[in-house]
């Protein structure tokens, strides 16, 4: 997993926007827009990411990824 997302964080223009979060009890849902570079250009995915913490730490994530879209800004 560390492997994958060093790869990921390099990335220049990767940036994620969480406009929703919500919490209940040990479980955090976040709803994700990121702008990644993909094969064909600048790209966006809509993505929910689920998180259950356990002593502080993130003990499970769940990641859902919607449809890989191009950017239409340059």
């Amino acid at each position: 997993m560390r492997e994958r997302y060093a790869a990921r964080f390099k990335d220049p223009i990767l940036r994620a926007v969480i406009p929703k979060r919500i919490v209940m009890g040990n479980v955090v849902v976040d709803h994700e827009k990121v702008t990644v570079t993909l094969p064909e250009g600048r790209g966006l995915i809509e993505a929910i990411a689920i998180y259950e913490v356990q002593d502080g730490k993130i003990a499970k994530a769940w990641l859902i990824y919607g449809p890989r879209v191009l950017d239409p800004k340059p």
